[in-house]
């Protein structure tokens, strides 16, 4: 995500130097175009730097996306999970307190998530 936030700062300041480098004009009838003033070269250098820096943000955050798997789950659907492999977990989680004594099951599986 850094990396992806890097890049976008680098479109943006691309971009600002590109802006830079033009003229906004308009005509009697109220269109309006960009004309070229500045340097051509820095025009052309900073839209290729905010194109490049784009996709590479675009591919980081592909990447983040692909880093762990995930199953969209619609609120209210029961979900089973199976454990391929054996995966311990501290006792605590499972010994009652004396105030949660008429604790239910649900109480355990939230000190879980917690």
């Amino acid at each position: 995500m850094a990396m992806a936030f890097l890049s976008s700062v680098v479109e943006g300041v691309s971009k600002a130097i590109q802006q830079a480098q033009t003229t906004q004009q308009t005509n009697p009838l109220g269109g309006s175009q960009s004309v070229l003033t500045g340097d051509q070269g820095k025009y052309i250098a900073a839209g290729g730097a905010a194109n490049a820096s784009s996709m590479v943000a675009q591919w980081y955050l592909n990447q983040a996306q692909n880093l762990l798997p995930t199953i969209s789950v619609g609120s209210g659907q029961d979900v089973w999970v199976i454990m391929q492999e054996t995966v311990d977990l501290p006792n605590e989680y499972f010994k009652k307190n004396r105030r949660d004594e008429n604790a239910s099951i649900y109480s355990y599986l939230s000190r879980l998530v917690d």
